[in-house]
């Protein structure tokens, strides 16, 4: 993929200053968006191995998934490393049927050692596309000690993961955070702040309208009260109504009272509150809200937002 006296891989390995680096980002994208294209060209695992193995002090590492392989996590967690890696970042990166964007499949056993030798080890993983739960699940197996996961806008959630994360990181997760289609998921939610006993940083910022009902974020709310560290929800996600009794959640079309058939997300919204009423019922939430989680708002791009690490 790359020639010899081309490789940016071999010209560090040249650099004995950069022996000492203990932060590393490879490939990762510095943008609020988070954006990236869907198959860049990247180096494959074998060289990354390579640098890691060169890069013995690292503490930190960022890296796409496709870098990602059990001998590198082996190599990290040698004893003849200057330092105990800390952190590691994923930005999966996935294309169907192409063999350089797919998942690796990491053994569990991969990961316990790095807790092993180092309990405060964490992995935090940001998901761009769209791709099945159980490709993520194979990657971020039983043993990893996942402490944050972003779903940005144009990746996908469904029931399978949102119950894979609960059941096999409620140990570690503390931050979750959603920013594509969410609808339909307030059990969920309410199951994963229930379970997931260290979780404190919940952002809901999805691409959909009317998500989350007003009820569901109140619970979330109490569920943790002044423990919370950052509490966000756009209001455009807030519904205001409940759902109508006894329609099953994938029904497109229903009955009413009077026999007449109707299309339930479009009666779910035309039903939601507009203009005046709807602004006065968030700021009936917020004041709720501000209550329970013992601190004003942050008033920023229409949300309902908690940051204890901001000033208000």
């Amino acid at each position: 993929m790359f020639l010899a006296d081309q490789n940016i891989f071999k010209a560090l390995m040249k650099n004995t200053k950069l022996k000492e680096l203990e932060q590393l980002d490879l490939f990762w994208p510095y943008t609020n968006l988070m954006w990236s294209e869907r198959q860049p060209i990247l180096p494959d695992s074998n060289m990354v191995l390579e640098l890691i193995q060169y890069l013995g002090n690292l503490k930190k590492l960022g890296l796409r998934s496709t870098m990602l392989s059990d001998a590198l996590l082996e190599a990290l967690a040698s004893s003849r490393r200057s330092n105990r890696i800390s952190l590691i970042r994923i930005f999966v990166t996935y294309a169907k049927g192409k063999p350089e964007y797919q998942i690796p499949n990491i053994k569990s056993l991969s990961w316990k050692r790095l807790t092993d030798i180092n309990p405060d080890f964490h992995v935090e993983c940001h998901v761009m596309p769209r791709l099945p739960s159980i490709e993520l699940g194979n990657m971020l197996t039983l043993d990893c000690p996942l402490s944050k996961i972003t779903f940005l806008q144009w990746s996908r959630i469904d029931d399978q993961l949102m119950e894979s994360i609960v059941n096999k990181f409620n140990q570690t997760l503390k931050t979750f955070e959603v920013y594509c289609d969410f609808k339909d998921y307030d059990e969920a939610l309410i199951k994963m702040v229930a379970e997931c006993q260290f979780l404190e940083n919940l952002v809901i910022r999805s691409c959909s309208t009317h998500c989350v009902n007003v009820e569901t974020i109140k619970k979330l709310a109490f569920w943790r009260g002044t423990r919370w560290v950052t509490f966000q929800f756009d209001e455009k996600n807030i519904s205001f109504i409940d759902k109508p009794q006894n329609i099953e959640e994938d029904t497109v079309v229903a009955k009413n009272e009077n026999g007449e058939y109707f299309l339930v997300g479009m009666h779910q919204f035309h039903a939601e509150p507009e203009g005046e009423d709807r602004r006065m019922k968030c700021q009936e939430l917020k004041d709720s809200l501000a209550v329970i989680l013992g601190q004003k708002f942050i008033s920023r791009n229409k949300a309902i937002i908690i940051d204890r690490n901001s000033t208000v």
